[in-house]
């Protein structure tokens, strides 16, 4: 009773098993195995490097002081931007006081006509 024969991927093993099921070795007089892996001789040049980063110690310092949430400003900064914008924008601001102000009825409704003629 002859066992099957299973497929394998190495084709060292497939050599082997093939001289253990029929008792003869290979025309050379054994199966020629390749070294797994080429030795690298040992020298300055293939010792590891050094590691370059730990993150040890770093989220005790980092809570030594509390993690907190980035400060919220009530206006954003106007730096950079268009001074032809922000001049309009001066202006407006001021009409708009002066309008809220006629409203309540802090100041006459003439102030709105001084605007309004420029």
């Amino acid at each position: 009773h002859k066992p099957k024969s299973r497929t394998l991927h190495s084709p060292h093993i497939a050599v082997s098993q093939q001289c253990r099921q029929t008792g003869s070795p290979s025309s050379s007089g054994q199966a020629k195995r390749r070294p797994a892996f080429q030795e690298v001789p040992h020298t300055e040049s293939a010792m590891v490097k050094q590691k370059n980063h730990t993150a040890r110690n770093q989220t005790y310092k980092a809570h030594r002081n509390g993690i907190k949430k980035p400060k919220s400003h009530r206006f954003r900064t106007t730096r950079g931007v268009d001074p032809k914008f922000l001049r309009n924008k001066r202006f407006a601001m001021a009409q708009t006081v002066i309008a809220v102000k006629v409203l309540r009825g802090e100041l006459p409704k003439t102030a709105l006509k001084k605007y309004a003629e420029e």
